[in-house]
């Protein structure tokens, strides 16, 4: 039986390992001329622990700090599409890959919020502490 997921891996994510060309060209290529079930079912297997290749992808989505919000050299650059449909599938991308992360984050600001306008301060320093954390 074939096996798409292991034919779309082999196909578009071992270049981006093994290329010897830059490798956000390579990221590029497959950012705009892949579908976007084929960019899922690539990037659900992409893990931190990918460096050579995750900042490509993902970017910085969970910066420790304001600093390290915008670094894009040391994070890996990939340059736009020329079409706004791929650009939000890219994005999709990112948001689909930390959708737990985004979903804590809104629990703890809501929680936050309601407790600072509540008057209860030690509640909300206890929401911006896990939210830093």
């Amino acid at each position: 039986m074939f096996d798409d997921h292991l034919y779309i891996k082999r196909k578009c994510y071992s270049p981006i390992l093994n290329s010897n060309f830059k490798k956000s060209d390579t990221v590029f290529s497959l950012k705009s001329n892949s579908p976007f079930p084929d960019l899922c079912k690539i990037t659900d297997d992409i893990s931190p622990h990918s460096k050579n290749v995750f900042g490509y992808i993902f970017g910085n989505p969970l910066p420790n700090s304001y600093e390290t919000l915008g670094e894009l050299e040391k994070n890996g650059y990939v340059s736009c599409a020329e079409d706004i449909s791929t650009e939000i599938n890219w994005t999709l991308i990112t948001i689909r890959k930390y959708k737990k992360e985004i979903l804590l984050f809104i629990e703890y600001k809501r929680g936050y919020d309601d407790a600072f306008l509540l008057g209860k301060y030690d509640i909300a320093e206890d929401y911006l502490t896990k939210i830093e954390n």
